[in-house]
């Protein structure tokens, strides 16, 4: 289930994609994009490549390409990589009558709507994901098709940032004060020698660096040493507020037991 839902969330738009295929006689690398899901729960790519980045793409005509979407803390002062999802995909180029679909997606649009409308000369191109590996917080785990078909995945990349927001505004900017709660409450711990980015420089605090809708991860610093520390909730959350809520209920039981 977690593996499933990690997935689902970096290809519903989550972190960055990078795109590889050969034409047979020479390979291309595609940086530069933005995937995600339409209102439908189709997943699409938009990319304007030049001529030369890219092989031509028939409107209709799959494509078997590998592709690597990696997801950072979302936190400027910390650098790390929190999941990766990596495989092969068919791509797609859609027609026109596809792209106006997606255009017209209501008075809502999606990142890809948005994408697709503001990047000029932009392609839409359907995602359909083979098998893949999902590199998170609990291991690596292989999915074939099935796993990997259309499901929607609580937080997206926005939710994830109110989330983040909403924690710091309950227990303070850098949690410091459920910081041996969230030690004792945890069920995943790894210890690294050094800090990334500049959260060597802070002592005693915690920064959320992943959110899902079953647990938390989170960069505990201790002086030069660092420890990343996941909290299972209680029961899945279905938006921030249930997000906070089932830290408090853990928080609370982990201070009791200390």
């Amino acid at each position: 289930m977690a593996a499933t839902a990690a997935a689902a969330r970096l290809l519903n738009g989550a972190g960055s994609a990078v795109v590889v295929c050969h034409d047979g006689e020479r390979g291309y690398t595609l940086d530069t994009a933005l995937h995600g899901a339409a209102a439908d729960g189709s997943r699409y790519l938009v990319a304007a490549p030049t001529e030369d980045a890219w092989p031509e793409m028939p409107v209709g005509r799959p494509q078997r390409v590998a592709m690597t979407i990696k997801a950072d803390a979302p936190l400027p002062e910390v650098r790390m990589n929190t999941s990766q999802l990596s495989g092969h995909v068919m791509l797609t180029r859609c027609s026109e009558d596809e792209e106006l679909a997606v255009l017209s997606e209501g008075p809502l649009p999606t990142e890809i709507a948005r994408a697709l409308a503001c990047w000029p000369d932009a392609q839409l191109w359907h995602v359909e994901p083979l098998k893949m590996t999902v590199h998170h917080v609990h291991g690596s785990h292989s999915l074939d098709h099935e796993a990997l078909r259309p499901r929607a995945a609580w937080p997206s990349p926005v939710e994830e940032l109110e989330a983040i927001e909403a924690l710091r505004c309950r227990w303070g900017t850098h949690l410091t004060e459920i910081v041996p709660a969230l030690r004792a409450a945890s069920s995943l711990t790894a210890a690294f020698p050094d800090a990334p980015g500049d959260a060597h420089c802070a002592t005693g605090r915690a920064y959320p660096v992943a959110v899902t809708d079953r647990d938390l991860s989170f960069l505990v610093t201790d002086g030069t040493g660092r420890e990343t520390v996941v909290v299972p909730l209680e029961r899945p959350a279905r938006s921030v507020e249930d997000l906070v809520e089932g830290l408090h209920e853990v928080v609370a039981s982990a201070s009791r037991a200390i």
